[in-house]
């Protein structure tokens, strides 16, 4: 039985424990489980965020992927340079819509052809870029743009890309063997080859 004196010295402490500021800085265990779920979601949601477009065989910088394309065409892998290209489904969903013409309606209805002449361009180009270059040796030097950057909403277009080699000899030699390379969510991809 709970005597009338128990119930005292149980006040007197509860009074005590309000009092310490040991204790009382202390947040209770929901508080600390709600705040852990919040920085979860949050952590989560950054990161679905972060990685909302994905491109395919991406490189992770400019170099790397100018040295990727140079040591395709050195070993004369034609699969590996169609590989680093944008693809149709990219085109499609990230390119495209954000393009001048996506928003005049006669267009909008002649995706099919927009992307036959882009490809078929790009694929001539590299056909003729392959010949002209396959299994010659060039080291990367630097990478510089012609005509600079131009930021879309999902991603940013560097343009008219330049790539200073050496060759086998250590001559040093400039390249222009890609238009414009897209970089979205740290990834990077060639938008189309070209040839001059």
């Amino acid at each position: 039985m709970i005597s009338s004196e128990m119930i005292k010295v149980w006040r007197k402490n509860r009074k005590g424990l309000k009092g310490n500021p040991l204790l009382t800085s202390f947040p209770s265990i929901g508080v600390v489980l709600r705040l852990l779920t919040y920085i979860i979601i949050v952590f989560f949601l950054y990161t679905c965020a972060e990685n909302k477009y994905y491109l395919s065989n991406a490189s992770s910088s400019i170099e790397d992927i100018c040295t990727r394309v140079l040591e395709a065409l050195y070993h004369k892998d034609i699969k590996g340079l169609e590989a680093i290209a944008i693809s149709e489904e990219e085109y499609r969903n990230y390119i495209w819509p954000q393009s001048p013409v996506y928003n005049i309606k006669q267009w909008q209805e002649h995706y099919d052809f927009i992307w036959d002449q882009h490809y078929s361009r790009s694929r001539y180009s590299l056909s003729q870029m392959f010949s002209k270059y396959g299994g010659k040796k060039y080291t990367l030097v630097g990478v510089w743009f012609a005509e600079g950057t131009t930021d879309h909403k999902t991603y940013r277009a560097y343009r008219d890309c330049r790539l200073s080699v050496t060759n086998s000899e250590g001559k040093a030699v400039e390249l222009n063997l890609f238009g414009s390379i897209i970089e979205m969510g740290g990834q990077f991809k060639i938008i189309s080859f070209k040839t001059h």
